[in-house]
């Protein structure tokens, strides 16, 4: 994998947000503090990567209760 956090927002005392992708034999791992919200990704280094990121959590965050809300239909 070509991709790095190495522009991201270093984990702090109020959250930190991992990433872990496994593809095969490689293993890789995203960490940066904890976004609250776009307006803290737009102040960034890495705008897009770490705007890919932060939509990503959001996603994963949703997708319990979405399943949740679908199964019954």
């Amino acid at each position: 994998m070509k991709e790095d956090d190495i522009n991201w927002p270093e984990p702090e005392r109020v959250g930190t947000q991992e990433l872990e992708i496994v593809m095969g034999n490689e293993h890789t791992s995203f960490t940066a503090s904890k976004i609250g919200s776009l307006v803290g990704v737009l102040s960034r280094k890495d705008l897009g990567r770490l705007c890919t990121f932060y939509y990503l959590v959001r996603v994963t965050k949703l997708l319990p209760s979405y399943h949740a809300c679908t199964r019954n239909i």
